[in-house]
């Protein structure tokens, strides 16, 4: 899932575009929760879909370029986030960024 913004921005990750993936604008087409999630951007967005999806037992990955989650909000506040969703189970990735999507046997792969 791209939560990289209020709209969806496409990041220019290889691979991003033939393997497919979810915005937070379409992410609610779901009829059933997928089992692992890499949630690519830790803004207000991103969080809060890896908390929703980890929350109905999704393994969720979010993985943010920055050292911290919620840029430009107050620093208390982000690391206060980042404790509260490794508590929930999310595998929290701070300054870490996606280089490449592939699908292999019927998964796609974030790396």
């Amino acid at each position: 899932m791209i939560a990289a913004g209020a709209g969806p921005k496409l990041p220019d990750i290889p691979g991003l575009l033939e393997a497919g993936f979810l915005s937070n604008e379409t992410v609610f087409s779901l009829t059933e929760p997928p089992k692992k999630l890499l949630v690519i951007g830790g803004g207000p967005l991103g969080c809060e879909m890896a908390q929703a999806f980890c929350r109905l037992g999704v393994h969720v990955v979010i993985a943010q370029k920055e050292p911290t989650f919620l840029p430009g909000e107050e620093r208390e506040a982000a690391q206060l986030l980042s404790g509260s969703m490794v508590r929930d189970g999310v595998e929290v990735r701070l300054n870490s960024t996606v280089v490449a999507v592939r699908t292999e046997n019927n998964m796609k792969l974030g790396y």
